[in-house]
């Protein structure tokens, strides 16, 4: 706990000299989601003896990571462009919610109704019909995304429109015989890999 308060000491001193620190928290928030991973191997006794769990946190950073550092670098890029805001008030609730998670739960990636907070933590600024980079998923404003087709900021399909050229607000799924949004089945618990 020490050490998660001196980071956040540093973060924001940092964020009050003009510097972003989204990466910092970034890697944080994954730290300690690791963490609580390794947290449920100990409590449910699936580490090896010998294991401290390090193995399990490097696998799962590896992981995240695999899939997330492009994203990662294209959103502050965007940052950097002020074509996105980061909030660090949100990244700092984020990573205190990621790091009570409970065994099984979902990831701050996937649900943001147990992690309101970490959905929040960077907001898009462009309009309706801007121009935009699909690979910042996260430049346009909130109820928007941007469209890889067009790279134009366009708006989610709500309930019952159609999704046959749009995507679906997060938490609806295209129905594929319909063509239609609809309440999505709910997000499985992420699986935590723990060595036997």
């Amino acid at each position: 706990m020490c050490d998660f308060a001196h980071f956040l000491v540093a973060v924001l001193l940092c964020s009050s000299c003009g510097t972003t620190p989204f990466l910092s928290w970034e890697r944080q928030i994954e730290r300690r989601s690791c963490n609580s991973q390794v947290n449920c191997c100990v409590r449910e006794g699936r580490l090896k003896g010998d294991d401290d769990g390090s193995r399990v946190i490097d696998a799962c950073l590896d992981s995240i990571r695999d899939t997330g550092d492009g994203a990662h670098e294209a959103i502050q890029a965007a940052i950097d462009s002020g074509r996105a805001r980061f909030k660090p008030e949100f990244a700092m609730r984020c990573a205190e919610q990621v790091g009570y998670g409970t065994c099984g739960s979902p990831s701050p990636q996937t649900d943001r109704d147990l992690y309101p907070f970490c959905g929040g933590r960077v907001v898009g600024l462009l309009w309706l019909g801007a121009a935009c980079n699909p690979d910042a998923p996260v430049e346009c404003q909130v109820g928007s995304y941007c469209d890889p087709a067009t790279a134009v900021c366009t708006r989610y399909a709500l309930d019952g429109e159609s999704c046959a050229t749009a995507r679906c607000l997060l938490g609806w799924a295209c129905n594929a015989q319909t063509l239609r949004c609809e309440e999505a089945e709910p997000v499985p618990s992420s699986v935590v890999t723990c060595p036997i």
